[in-house]
């Protein structure tokens, strides 16, 4: 009998949906508006864009990658967060291997969540970074820099949707939690403020829509 117990609760929790086992990594969660994920670029290193990697192709492809997995990518996020994406690029003194350190990390405006930034906190947040070091010839460089922006997106995405599972519930019950709640509690003094913070009245919209959905 002792030994029954802990199998029947081993047997509920592999019963339970994975979304409610996932659990959130620190600086994921952004809310219900998590699908809506606004993407940044650091400037892309001159020997790239010589090599014809540019803003166009690789958003491109990030755009793709995002849209797979029911991601929406949009200009401007409703919770201050955005996919920052950055390059570190070199190519060998004779010319004939290229490497790229592709990284990538969810950034965030800590205003929108109450905190601050006179009190030790930069404007800008930088959540846990995703990275991978490539190299090749410089003739497909191009190729496989995508590839491996594609497999740290790939982690970072499931990390993220992992993450925010639980705000799905809004949806259902249009109660807010977690996050929103310091967004929500928050929002008046920034709509209040001389600042330009476009994405709080993004935020209050999207609540307003799911209150009225049916």
């Amino acid at each position: 009998m002792k030994n029954l117990i802990p199998l029947l609760t081993l047997a509920a929790l592999l019963a339970l949906p994975s979304r409610i086992m996932a659990e959130a990594k620190l600086g994921l969660e952004t809310g219900f508006t998590y699908r809506e994920v606004q993407v940044v670029f650091d400037e892309i290193p001159v020997p790239m864009k010589k090599l014809k990697m540019n803003e166009d192709s690789i958003g491109f492809a990030v755009r793709q990658k995002l849209m797979s997995r029911g991601l929406k990518p949009v200009p401007v996020s409703p919770t201050g967060c955005a996919l920052r994406i950055t390059f570190t690029f070199g190519v060998a003194p004779r010319g004939n291997y290229a490497s790229c350190y592709v990284h990538c990390a969810l950034v965030k405006n800590p205003l929108y969540y109450g905190l601050p930034i006179d009190r030790g906190l930069d404007s800008t947040v930088y959540t846990h970074g995703y990275g991978k070091l490539v190299g090749s010839h410089p003739g497909i460089i191009g190729e496989t820099v995508l590839k491996g922006l594609k497999d740290i997106l790939s982690t970072f995405i499931t990390d993220y949707m992992e993450s925010n599972a639980a705000y799905e519930a809004t949806f259902a019950d249009k109660r807010l939690r977690g996050i929103d709640r310091a967004i929500k509690g928050n929002s008046f003094r920034l709509r209040q403020s001389d600042q330009n913070f476009e994405g709080i009245d993004l935020w209050r919209k999207r609540y307003e829509e799911v209150l009225k959905a049916r």
